[in-house]
């Protein structure tokens, strides 16, 4: 009876306030948590071959692995996600990680998850940080350990995506700094972010953790920029 009265309630609220689909603006059951129909869902390709492996000699990460292309519709929902506080979308991106991991990653070999910090006055002025929220969403997933600030961001740098790659290594010099090392140490962790672009952040970021004795870094980005 609770169920039915339940049901019933959702549906009312959904006649108020309608899920629509964030691809094509199709209305959606009123218990949906993707905010995608199943048509837009299966356009979001996953990239193949899953691995990108940097053979660079300056890499501190062991492997990164990205989602999708940072094109087409993914690439309209993260900026939602990022720049217009449509935090419901988390489930969405959080999903496609999720997917990804279970199908590409021996996810079973990392101890812990963590995501790639901001500085506090840009945490501030955007209000989240959104590669904690996939951090920790994903590691809800996988039923993994999740640590926030074993990073930290000392200096605000400018948005990398706009720059080119000497002036992206040159942003962040001395931007990041240790934070609470105690739960990575001697551990396998899993660095998640939103975009890759050169790899100069994560890159930086890995050099901080395994320098402070974390043992192997992946890094797993939802998409991958140009």
């Amino acid at each position: 009876m609770r169920q039915l009265a339940y049901g019933i309630s959702q549906a009312a609220l959904n006649l108020v306030f309608p899920i629509f689909c964030q691809g094509c603006g199709k209305n959606l059951p009123y218990n949906s948590k993707v905010y995608l129909c199943q048509g837009c869902f299966r356009k979001l390709k996953l990239s193949f071959p899953p691995l990108h492996a940097l053979t660079d000699k300056n890499s501190f990460f062991k492997q990164v692995w990205h989602c999708c292309k940072y094109e087409g519709l993914v690439k309209e929902l993260v900026h939602k996600f990022k720049y217009n506080r449509k935090l419901y979308l988390k489930n969405t991106l959080i999903g496609l990680l999720h997917i990804f991991a279970i199908d590409y990653i021996q996810y079973k070999e990392i101890d812990i998850v963590t995501g790639v910090p901001m500085h506090i006055s840009d945490k501030r002025k955007r209000g989240f940080n959104q590669s904690d929220i996939l951090a920790k969403g994903l590691s809800l997933q996988l039923n993994m350990k999740y640590t926030k600030k074993s990073i930290l961001k000392l200096k605000h740098t400018k948005k990398q995506i706009n720059l080119k790659k000497t002036e992206r290594l040159k942003n962040i010099e001395n931007a990041f700094a240790p934070g609470d090392t105690a739960p990575f140490k001697g551990k396998n962790v899993l660095l998640v972010d939103d975009v890759f672009t050169t790899g100069a952040t994560v890159n930086e970021c890995s050099r901080i953790l395994t320098k402070y004795g974390a043992g192997s870094v992946y890094v797993l980005t939802l998409t991958k920029g140009v």
